[in-house]
């Protein structure tokens, strides 16, 4: 599981306007993972990663991603 960090206020304010954006109104799984999001109210970005270090992210992270296809988005 990729780390999480909490919304800001500036996040949340940005749902909205990407959630109406066209790329993502194509996509239901992108659709789903804003909803995600916003029930959560965490996010997970690269940015979250480097407390890990690069390390972690190269010899773990990555390659479990890479295996399981199933976790990304078009």
């Amino acid at each position: 599981m990729a780390p999480l960090i909490n919304l800001t206020t500036l996040n949340v304010s940005q749902h909205s306007g990407i959630k109406n954006d066209d790329f993502v109104k194509s996509f239901p799984q992108w659709q789903n993972a804003l909803v995600q999001m916003a029930d959560s109210k965490v996010r997970a970005e690269q940015q979250s990663l480097a407390k890990y270090g690069l390390k972690y992210v190269v010899e773990e992270y990555l390659p479990a991603k890479v295996e399981d296809s199933s976790t990304w988005l078009p």
